[in-house]
């Protein structure tokens, strides 16, 4: 079951842990991301990002960075301290041997501990969390704790290939039901009730997971609101990911980010992946409830041979050939964007084609 999430919120809302390891009152969440091959160096380079915080009411005391390290691929590695806010980030780098061998001996372990779904009828809107589809080449790695400490913070890095398809999908009213247009439903829809999927998106979205496509999620949301979306995604069977959000500070206006247009934020996060990965091409998956459309179609129009694909959920009911999408989509080929209600409407399309 879902939590409600105004308690969530509430708890994960507070910034920061500072001290020189974990504490039995601090926790540690990290953020899904991405490695990418140096074929000249012959290694991975690999971005680990997460956040340390005490789930309390007042921080206001600490006020110094905090240290870790983790274990990836047998070595300890150390990420430096944190930022005040308690977000921390590293680049690391890992031997194609290295990242070989961790993935095998994860295989492995996997192999012993599966226990297949045998229902005929379980499909991705009905796979328990724990039966998820893997993804192939994806690492899992521990925080260092405190001597004694038995909890457990594990992350992970999908380490993805030069060639091949990514779909960048944004979350509210694209994958998940949040009624953007009308600020008091979307309150209630991120705060007070359990979150809904939209439907067909998630067998949708496992289709394209199984033809070899990887995804990264981008939302105008804040990270506290991470580990209710990422039990969201688990619960109802999208495919594992990367994540993109947004930092706010809860003592100003920054905290409300999320409610207003977030184009800059969109680009911001999308042109790195573009760049990231040169050889890659992209789907783009928004909705018609912000402007998914005239942000896609900037894109597509500067990245004219990297866009493959770009799908609008049309929560608006606009027609699909009325002159705001016309106009979003000016000099992008016709059967390169797709205005959708239903997700049968876009099933001919094979991504990456």
């Amino acid at each position: 079951m879902l939590p409600i999430l105004a308690p969530a919120l509430v708890t994960m809302a507070v910034f920061a842990a500072y001290a020189d390891a974990i504490k039995d009152d601090e926790n540690v969440v990290f953020f899904p991301t991405f490695g990418r091959f140096d074929a000249e160096a012959g290694v991975w380079n690999v971005a680990i990002h997460g956040w340390i915080f005490e789930p309390e009411t007042d921080s206001r005391k600490r006020a110094a960075a905090q240290e870790l390290s983790i274990r990836l691929a047998g070595k300890t590695h150390p990420l430096g301290k944190s930022a005040v806010n308690g977000h921390f980030q590293a680049n690391l780098r890992l031997t194609k041997e290295e990242a070989d061998a961790a993935l095998h001996e994860q295989a492995a372990a996997s192999a012993k501990t599966v226990v297949p779904n045998t229902s005929d009828k379980a499909g991705p809107e009905s796979r328990p969390a724990s039966q998820e589809m893997p993804s192939p080449g994806r690492l899992t790695f521990t925080a260092l704790s405190q001597a004694g400490d038995r909890r457990t913070f594990a992350g992970s890095v999908q380490l993805i290939d030069d060639s091949g398809v990514s779909v960048i999908s944004d979350i509210d009213d694209t994958i998940k039901v949040s009624n953007v247009r009308h600020r008091r439903e979307l309150l209630a829809n991120t705060f007070l009730r359990k979150f809904q999927p939209a439907e067909g998106m998630a067998d949708l979205y496992t289709r394209w997971q199984r033809a070899g496509a990887a995804f990264h999620y981008v939302s105008a949301g804040p990270w506290q609101l991470f580990a209710p979306l990422e039990e969201f995604r688990r619960a109802f069977g999208f495919p594992q990911g990367t994540f993109d959000m947004q930092l706010f500070r809860i003592k100003d206006s920054s905290s409300l980010n999320f409610l207003g247009p977030h184009d800059e934020h969109k680009i911001a996060a999308i042109e790195p992946l573009l760049a990231a990965f040169p050889n890659r091409r992209f789907v783009l998956v928004g909705d018609s409830g912000e402007r998914d459309p005239e942000i896609y179609g900037t894109l597509a129009r500067k990245y004219p041979k990297r866009i493959a694909h770009i799908f609008i959920r049309n929560v608006t009911k606009e027609d699909p050939h009325c002159e705001r999408f016309r106009t979003a989509f000016h000099d992008v080929p016709e059967e390169r964007w797709r205005v959708f209600e239903k997700v049968e409407e876009i099933k001919d399309v094979r991504v990456g084609e």
